[in-house]
């Protein structure tokens, strides 16, 4: 109900009450002049209504507001209730935009230092491959040479095999009327130890390896030997130094 409708409603009641109250009164004469008193107050209560039927009135002819108007300031409250709600929401965007910068901005830091340290791993990671491809390499070579060890000795061993068995140590008499049982006046030549000073010669010192020909160290048949199977040379200007014949191609 309007709340114009409720006041007049609560006015009228009042009123109502208050004009049955009023002709409830018990009208007294007076001791004095034997009048009734009763009268005069009627008189008072007749003006105050006429007074109050023109205040009634006048409260009806407040201009009741249109639809329109009504409509409008519901709207503008609205409105206004709509603004404070999207100020809030836009301080709240704000903020986590806030946020979310913050924690852009950290995401880029730990990714910067993230890829520092996939540089270096990376790097690392190459350089352990490297220097596990030259392991690898040293193994290879360490495992070649190793076998080639073991060929050099065994080819070692089957020449000094084949030497003991074709070209045995020979005996030489240095006093040629004492007798053979005299240790002091014999020498043993052998083969192999001539084969063996050539080729340490040939290893140690390639640009000379001739082995020098002293009288009495090697006998004279084991070296014509060498020479004519093609295994040693002599010097070309020195007949008693000779060297291994260089096989390298």
């Amino acid at each position: 109900m309007w709340f114009e409708d409720q006041l007049k409603s609560l006015i009228a009641k009042a009123a109502d009450d208050f004009d049955e109250a009023a002709a409830a009164d018990i009208k007294v004469k007076s001791e004095e002049d034997n009048t009734t008193r009763g009268e005069f107050l009627d008189g008072i209560l007749a003006a105050q209504k006429a007074e109050r039927e023109q205040l009634w009135k006048r409260l009806h002819q407040i201009a009741r507001p249109d639809e329109e108007d009504v409509l409008e300031i519901q709207f503008k409250d609205q409105l206004y209730k709509s603004v404070a709600q999207f100020r809030k929401a836009l301080e709240y965007i704000r903020e986590e935009f806030r946020d979310a910068t913050e924690a852009l901005t950290r995401e880029e830091t730990v990714l910067a230092e993230c890829s520092d340290i996939k540089t270096v791993l990376s790097r690392r990671v190459d350089e352990a491959r490297q220097q596990g491809r030259g392991y690898r390499r040293r193994m290879q070579m360490r495992e070649t040479m190793d076998k080639l060890r073991l060929n050099h000795e065994a080819t070692m061993n089957d020449l000094v095999d084949f030497l003991d068995q074709h070209y045995p140590a020979h005996r030489v008499k240095l006093n040629p009327d004492a007798d053979w049982d005299e240790e002091e006046n014999e020498v043993e030549y052998e083969l192999k130890y001539l084969l063996e000073d050539l080729m340490n010669l040939a290893v140690i010192n390639p640009t000379n390896p001739y082995v020098q020909l002293e009288s009495g160290m090697y006998w004279p048949p084991y070296v014509e030997t060498l020479i004519k199977a093609g295994i040693a040379v002599r010097h070309p200007e020195d007949a008693l130094r000779i060297r291994l014949v260089d096989y390298r191609l």
